[in-house]
């Protein structure tokens, strides 16, 4: 009985968009002032022809003013052919209501298209009927407004007003500001110690799993909680967890919120925005570096809260070397160059690694640290070079915040990164977010800083010390109750980001979740019917577009779409594979990222998973791993692709200069010829000793 009745409803809906066509066509045709079309009835017959065979009307979007212009010329026909032409018309109208119905009635929901037909039917309207433009295009302008006035209703403009509990209270803000180094985290974390229920919260798992240890050390009972895990320690009186997994429903005492710069991060700001405006404690540490203070000072001044602020010096200090650390000529370093507790920095995986395996041929041992470790082999590394183990650290910008090591000396080997997009220069704040780990009180009183490239040490000496110009903008996220509007949600997603708020806030970026969206659609045969008839259907989507994944590794996001295409095949998801292809290395750490997402994924999406297979397929992954990098890394040196010959230290080619010149001599290139200096063409058979599993890996 319900789908006869919606079926009915249905029809009915149809009859009003066609009978709204008619009404528009015939309201705005200017019988005084008609177009004179030669051979009418003939331009009538080819237009049917047109509008039957249009592909849902894409390909013909003048046609509606084409009609118009029709229409109003029958009335230049003779009486004997205007009534057969007025009912041809009216017929071709027709037709085209019910094209356009066809097209909207695949996408569009019947309460929109019902809101389509009321604002068409408006006398000022009409003229969106017989604009020339397809019908999607036009219902989505008029959609898109009709969601920006419902999100304009639903949510508030001034953000601190969502968060009715917390300003019913008037907290205490007690900003701890200063560089790294500097012992504003040491001050705040002896405050949770005499907490009766506390929260840190931290960027990362590492630091979080840091606190823990510390308070639990110290005798103060801690619980932790991270997107990974939950380790519930009894009677606790402390929670030490990342700061996206804040449950704003609970009450604290004391609450510490840890580098709270990331405020303006347009990918992870918003979780700072969340927690500082609506968590509900007595007393906040907000840990920083100087310039946001004012930024923050702001927003507690909107929340009606106070605020003291305590400024932190370094305690140890920090030196630009006057000379570069300059290679030898052919790029290498010697060992007298190398001191106990340097730290060299490089922005690539393979170049962090390609290091590394030079230094071990020096006989000189190095820990590695770059973002694609497990966070227990990299805890592994830092132990390793915290005990001695090794001599010296080899690291990307991941060491720059939550590591903290014993490092006399940053060098910077690179002056540049990708950063997913273009190759740029280093920043500002990303040079001292590094520089500042050089230095650690109680051992090394002076930090020193360097570089390889003697064109970046002028950069180097304006950059350390100098204070940073203030952030001027918070991150704001998406408010979920809005998925719950009656359209797409990557158009309610893309509407809310384009309506700007007050200052100084600013929306999170949403290209990735826009991106995983497209993709998932794409991949799926039947995308509104994955999911059943569940009303929380775009809550679902939206869960699974935001659970923190490593797109850019095809078989992470194959596995990913997996996943969310099969989410309700079953109460389990499918445990991942280990990879069959790539180097041993590369196949362990994907592994791990597959395991991390059905991990991430079950949690997520509240599905069972078998958790001891999973801390022991872990387990053995993370040794698997740490055996590799422990052991011969000559295999990671980066050698001619041709040849086999090891590449200067930072050589931009995958070819040595010798290769590089037969292989261009052999495409054409002009200016290059065959038997020119140095290209004999020999040694072509290998490849070197690249790849293989260099006997350290475990299979799986």
């Amino acid at each position: 009985m319900y789908q006869d009745d919606e079926l009915q409803g249905t029809m009915e809906l149809q009859e009003r968009f066609e009978k709204a066509y008619q009404v528009a066509y015939e309201k705005l045709c200017d019988r005084n002032n008609p177009v004179n079309m030669k051979k009418l009835d003939k331009k009538i017959n080819s237009t049917k022809n047109i509008v039957r065979n249009a592909f849902y009307g894409y390909q013909y979007a003048d046609l509606y003013p084409r009609v118009l212009a029709m229409k109003a010329s029958v009335s230049l026909q003779p009486q004997g052919q205007r009534q057969h032409m007025e009912m041809d018309m009216n017929n071709l109208i027709l037709t085209i209501a019910r094209k356009d119905w066809e097209m909207l009635a695949i996408s569009r929901s019947d309460e929109a298209i019902a809101s389509y037909v009321d604002y068409i039917s408006e006398a000022k309207n009409r003229y969106i009927v017989t604009k020339a433009a397809p019908i999607e295009e036009k219902f989505k302008k008029f959609y898109d407004r009709r969601i920006k006035r419902q999100i304009m209703g639903l949510v508030q403009t001034d953000p601190t007003a969502e968060y009715v509990e917390t300003r019913a209270m008037t907290r205490r803000f007690h900003l701890h500001v200063g560089p790294t180094n500097s012992g504003k985290t040491y001050e705040a974390i002896q405050q949770l110690k005499n907490a009766q229920h506390g929260v840190y919260l931290s960027p990362l798992r590492l630091l979080a799993l840091e606190v823990y240890d510390t308070l639990n050390d110290a005798g103060t009972p801690t619980s932790m909680k991270t997107g990974e895990e939950h380790i519930t320690v009894e009677d606790s009186r402390v929670i030490s967890q990342t700061v996206e997994t804040l449950n704003l429903d609970d009450k604290y005492d004391i609450a510490v919120i840890d580098e709270c710069q990331m405020i303006s991060d347009r990918e992870r700001g918003a979780a700072w925005s969340r927690a500082i405006l609506g968590i509900k404690a007595d007393d906040i540490y907000l840990l920083s570096s100087d310039n946001v203070t004012e930024l923050l000072t702001e927003i507690i001044e909107t929340c009606g809260d106070v605020a003291d602020i305590t400024h932190h010096e370094r305690k140890t200090g920090l030196v630009v070397e006057n000379e570069p650390f300059i290679l030898s000529e052919d790029n290498k370093i010697t060992r007298s160059q190398i001191h106990p507790g340097d730290c060299y920095i490089l922005f690539s995986k393979k170049r962090v690694l390609d290091l590394a395996a030079r230094f071990e041929m020096m006989g000189i041992k190095a820990s590695v640290i770059y973002g694609k470790l497990p966070p227990e082999t990299r805890k592994s590394e830092v132990r390793r070079f915290a005990s001695g183990e090794t001599q010296i650290v080899i690291s990307t910008d991941a060491i720059g915040m939550g590591i903290n090591l014993p490092i006399q000396r940053i060098i910077f080997a690179e002056s540049w990164k990708f950063d997913g997009q273009v190759r740029r220069d280093l920043k500002a704040d990303e040079i001292l977010q590094i520089a500042g780990r050089a230095g650690r009180f109680g051992k090394y009183d002076i930090g020193y800083v360097n570089t390889t490239d003697e064109k970046f040490l002028p950069t180097l000496k304006k950059t350390i010390g100098k204070p940073l110009p203030q952030v001027k903008e918070a991150i704001l996220g998406f408010p979920r109750m809005l998925a719950g509007l009656d359209a797409s949600l990557d158009e309610i997603l893309t509407v809310w980001y384009n309506i700007r708020p007050q200052k100084p806030y600013e929306k999170m970026k949403i290209d990735r979740m826009l991106t995983l969206y497209k993709t998932l659609k794409d991949q799926s045969l039947d995308f509104d019917l994955i999911y059943g008839d569940t009303e929380n259907k775009k809550d679902i989507i939206y869960d699974m577009i935001s659970c923190p994944i490593d797109e850019g590794n095809p078989r992470v996001l194959d596995q990913w779409v997996e996943y969310c295409l099969t989410y309700a095949a079953d109460i389990s998801l499918t445990k991942p594979s280990y990879p069959r292809m790539g180097q041993e290395l590369e196949r362990l750490e994907t592994y791990y990222k597959l395991l991390e997402l059905y991990h991430l994924f079950s949690v997520h999406m509240g599905k069972i998973m078998d958790e001891e297979w999973l801390m022991e397929e872990k387990k053995n992954t993370e040794l698997a791993i740490e055996d590799y990098l422990s052991g011969n890394k000559k295999k990671f040196i980066k050698r001619c692709k041709d040849c086999g010959r090891q590449l200067p230290m930072g050589h931009s080619f995958e070819r040595c200069e010798a290769c590089r010149e037969v292989f261009d001599a052999m495409r054409g290139i002009p200016g290059y010829r065959f038997g020119a200096k140095g290209s004999n063409g020999k040694g072509k058979g290998g490849r070197g000793g690249h790849g293989g599993r260099g006997g350290h890996g475990r299979r799986h």
